[in-house]
């Protein structure tokens, strides 16, 4: 997609001509933080990409991000491009690159348990009223109780394969609770950012670095997400991390 070359860093203008386009349209590609101009006397710099910029927001240091929005997304810096089954190599700053794995559904698959609880309620009271407070509550004694569900939260698929299905497994008259599947799910939407990273053969990384509307509503993904990974966990001070990545990137061009 893009008609981009990883290897050459550089657009493959020979297939761009084989599509009978003309490979003079496509922009100049530079490994640089250059300035194009200025606009009102402010320098405008050269776009970076919205993985990149939140990236260099949220973990200027390193380290691995983890994004919970409606989907989900892993991202590792690493030092030379490699590919991987599933994971994408995207270009970074100072000439390194990221690694990627996206999940279709990040909180998507939380939002699938609220309207499940929702609609119970709502058979049951007739009131219409939101349930992630419950929800979270739920969660932070399922999780304490050591005795979570097992759940795959591919509600949507995954973008190699459309056809697979969420589950949920381990059930027992012992964790059939509220608890246990609200602490599920929660764990199912780390564990398959998990599997991604294990897909890069990176060593156990030391710091994990969570971003998105979902993380920081929902707290105790901090937690879950430091025990899977076996590293220290942290929510990113930022709220808009590709804004801020995207200044941090002319900062350090024009310094």
């Amino acid at each position: 997609m893009g008609m981009f070359d990883h290897a050459s860093g550089d657009f493959d203008r020979a297939a761009v001509a084989a599509c009978g386009m003309d490979p003079a349209f496509l922009p100049e590609v530079t490994g640089d933080a250059a300035v194009l101009g200025e606009y009102r006397g402010v320098p405008v710099l050269c776009a970076l990409g919205d993985n990149q910029a939140a990236y260099l927001g949220a973990a200027p240091d390193g380290g691995v991000l983890l994004n919970f929005g409606t989907g989900s997304q892993i991202s590792v810096e690493v030092d030379s491009y490699r590919e991987l089954d599933g994971v994408e190599c995207r270009p970074y700053v100072d000439g390194k690159y990221i690694l990627s794995g996206s999940a279709l559904c990040g909180g998507r698959s939380y939002a699938l348990l609220e309207r499940f609880s929702a609609a119970y309620i709502r058979k049951a009271t007739g009131r219409e009223q939101k349930q992630y407070d419950l929800l979270d509550s739920l969660a932070e004694e399922g999780w304490s109780s050591g005795n979570v569900l097992k759940v795959d939260t591919r509600f949507a698929g995954t973008r190699e394969d459309e056809g697979v299905l969420g589950a949920i497994l381990g059930i027992g008259e012992d964790n059939f609770t509220p608890q246990a599947l609200a602490a599920g799910f929660l764990c199912g939407m780390v564990n398959e950012l998990h599997g991604y990273y294990e897909k890069t053969g990176l060593p156990a990384p030391s710091r994990v670095t969570l971003s998105g509307n979902a993380a920081r509503k929902t707290p105790i993904l901090c937690r879950i997400a430091a025990a899977r990974f076996g590293a220290e966990a942290s929510i990113s001070p930022l709220r808009e991390e590709a804004s801020c990545g995207s200044a941090e990137f002319a900062r350090r061009a024009l310094a």
